[in-house]
């Protein structure tokens, strides 16, 4: 059974690939850019830098919500009657194992982010 990575067919269609990139993108530079206030400690107390990063993470995810939402009711609405395996997905395969290991949305959304950005 071929398996590909997150993305998909869906992310070839509407610019969503760019969407994708952007947000891992952003994602590696909230989990590992530069830190300021460990240089310099003074900054730590002003506080503006830490709202400034949180407010970007907050966006950061309502963008992956967002996107991952709309991938996965994409992949729920599709045909199933003549579903063989060979155009599978992770995602498929997550829809697939949901009820079995009782799989919830934001568990599947969690297991998709984490594997989008190891793709790194």
């Amino acid at each position: 059974m071929a398996c590909r990575i997150v993305p998909g067919k869906f992310f070839l269609k509407e610019g969503r690939s760019k969407v994708f990139r952007d947000l891992i993108i952003d994602s590696s530079w909230l989990l590992g850019g530069f830190n300021l206030e460990e240089y310099f400690p003074a900054l730590s107390r002003i506080g503006m830098l830490k709202r400034a990063v949180c407010a970007k993470a907050e966006r950061v995810r309502n963008r992956w919500t967002d996107l991952l939402d709309k991938v996965i009711d994409d992949h729920m609405t599709k045909d199933r009657s003549n579903f063989d395996h060979k155009d599978d997905d992770f995602i498929d395969i997550l829809l697939s194992l949901q009820q079995e290991y009782d799989l919830t949305r934001d568990n599947m959304k969690a297991l998709l982010t984490v594997s989008a950005i190891n793709t790194l």
